[in-house]
């Protein structure tokens, strides 16, 4: 049986991309330049390119190890006598993809599956195929690449709303005793005055307001507050303000779901005197 690692993110390398340097510069001078200059620890350095024209960007990321001497590279300022910018490397093409097994959400470094090629979906690495490119096959689809982005099996990504993305507003019959406000905000207000007394100051000061709301948006507004109840409970002693940021910083659902669990009050290590 098969398996994938999904490593902590205080194992996982450091990835910081380079804004300010030549488009031409090569990377191997780069690195170098890292390395004996600020006498960093590198796997890698690579320049950033579109990913259906492969055309280059004037933009480098290079990959370190998470060890303390390398968490000063957000420090820097210039390399090879260039003002430069870092920036924390996101990814924009949505889900990663294995390419040793060819499946989603885990990089080749921590597959456990067999291999399966890319392109005829044989147990054997794309490397080693011989299949002509008319018998491309997919693991989950036919007809196409295991890479190819198009095939309804591959995982797509969740558009985030816009901030000013207007809501919308869905047409009602108008009740004309009440207001135009009242029907915005979804709450109706009645003033309870006897019709027999004087609508005079005093009694309109001493009438009761009365809030109608619709009771499928009330038993809606009750299920947020249970929801938002139980997480306080789950995750008390927790820094909410904290893991709220770092909960931002992640772009996976993967990552997210990790953090989440590690700092659950169940699993947190028990409390010594």
């Amino acid at each position: 049986m098969g398996y994938f690692i999904i490593v902590p993110i205080s194992e996982r390398p450091i990835k910081v991309v380079f804004r300010g340097l030549p488009r031409g510069i090569k990377v191997d001078v780069l690195k170098k330049a890292l390395v004996e200059d600020y006498e960093f620890v590198v796997y890698k350095v690579v320049q950033l390119t579109r990913f259906k024209t492969k055309e280059t960007f004037e933009l480098f990321q290079a990959t370190l190890p998470n060890i303390e001497v390398n968490k000063g590279i957000w420090k820097i300022t210039s390399l090879l006598y260039q003002k430069i910018e870092e920036v924390k490397f996101e990814r924009k093409t949505g889900s990663i993809q294995c390419f040793y097994c060819n499946y989603c959400h885990h990089s080749t470094a921590n597959c456990g599956f067999k291999p399966r090629c890319i392109k005829c979906c044989g147990q054997h690495a794309k490397h080693e195929c011989t299949n002509p490119l008319e018998t491309v096959t997919c693991i989950n689809f036919k007809g196409h690449v295991a890479s190819y982005r198009g095939c309804p099996m591959f995982p797509k990504s969740i558009k985030k709303p816009a901030i000013n993305e207007r809501k919308q507003i869905t047409w009602r019959k108008t009740d004309h005793s009440i207001s135009s406000a009242s029907h915005f905000n979804k709450k109706r207000f009645q003033v309870n005055i006897s019709p027999e007394s004087p609508t005079d100051m005093d009694r309109v000061k001493e009438a009761t307001t009365v809030i109608y709301i619709p009771e499928e948006e009330a038993n809606e507004m009750k299920d947020i507050l249970y929801v938002l109840n139980e997480t306080k409970i789950l995750f008390a002693g927790s820094d909410i303000k904290w893991l709220a940021s770092q909960l931002r910083r992640q772009n996976d659902d993967v990552d997210k779901i990790h953090l989440l669990i590690k700092h659950l009050n169940s699993f947190s290590p028990p409390k010594t005197v």
